[in-house]
């Protein structure tokens, strides 16, 4: 049986097993998604040393630093600068890509687009460099970042500026978006502010100068109607969780690993049947 699973922490809300078991239970595949709790680095290395892993997805707060562990990387990857997926290869060369990226881009152009746009991303981290990579290469005309740790922010728009130098940039500390807000397409938030459990570490307001044409974009999806949401449904703006996101680069993963897709819808459907709400580990 091979393994595969989700290396981050704290690991409270995932779910990534719940999908990727279905679909191996789907393709009749003799493998098992597991969670792998690694806080530090060297938890990771210890993983790759002892563990018979296939490969696994990578989420908070590994999604840099994943990369020193690998061979080689996608180009989508490299030009974000940060990892959610892994693959051991045959040779045991560690491969990497970024999924999450696709996954963005598919959902949120359903609903907005992107070229021209002037977006708003809370947060610096792993998902948000996804984010940032999606809109600079779909043509965004100026790109915001509102973090905490403004330093991390000054960098990220500097790595990012090697490859998009069009793109206009600009950085404000967290939640302080009021001027940003009034010409804005989108706002996305890739932090863990409106997950269950972090509520009170991050406080965060839409602002009511919001352009009533912004689509507000959660990557969070446990609760799928978080804070955020209802935030942006009270003043009348079209809103999303990151379900969609979750489940489209899954799907990428798996393809990735297993040279098979799987039904996507269905796995959607098994998912609110069981109520999403109490599918997490």
């Amino acid at each position: 049986m091979k393994i595969y699973g989700i290396v981050g922490y704290p690991l409270k809300e995932t779910l990534s097993p719940v999908i990727h078991n279905r679909a191996f239970k789907q393709n009749n595949i003799d493998a098992e998604y597991r969670i792998f709790k690694c806080k530090t680095e060297e938890d990771i290395n210890i993983l790759l040393k002892e563990k018979k892993i296939s490969g696994f997805n990578v989420t908070i707060p590994h999604k840099n630093n994943i990369l020193k562990f690998l061979d080689t990387i996608s180009e989508k990857a490299k030009y974000s600068g940060a990892v959610n997926a892994v693959k051991i290869l045959d040779d045991g060369k560690i491969f990497g890509d970024n999924f999450d990226i696709d996954g963005f881009t598919e959902s949120f152009s359903k609903c907005q687009q992107i070229k021209d746009g002037n977006f708003i991303i809370l947060g610096c981290g792993g998902s948000a460099r996804a984010v940032y990579y999606s809109l600079a290469s779909n043509g965004a005309d100026k790109i915001t970042i509102s973090a905490r740790n403004t330093k991390k922010a000054e960098d990220m728009h500097s790595y990012f500026d090697t490859y998009f130098p069009k793109v206009k940039k600009n950085i404000t500390s967290f939640g302080n978006i009021s001027n940003e807000a009034k010409k804005c397409n989108g706002l996305i938030n890739c932090t863990p502010c409106t997950m269950k459990g972090f509520e009170d570490t991050f406080k965060f307001t839409i602002p009511e100068n919001i352009d009533k044409k912004c689509f507000v974009f959660d990557l969070v999806y446990l609760p799928q109607n978080t804070k955020l949401i209802e935030n942006a449904k009270y003043l009348g703006l079209n809103a999303e969780c990151g379900l969609e996101m979750l489940l489209i680069q899954a799907l990428k993963s798996f393809e990735m690993w297993t040279n098979k897709t799987f039904d996507i819808i269905e796995i959607f459907q098994y998912l609110k049947n069981d109520k999403l709400e109490n599918l997490r580990y």
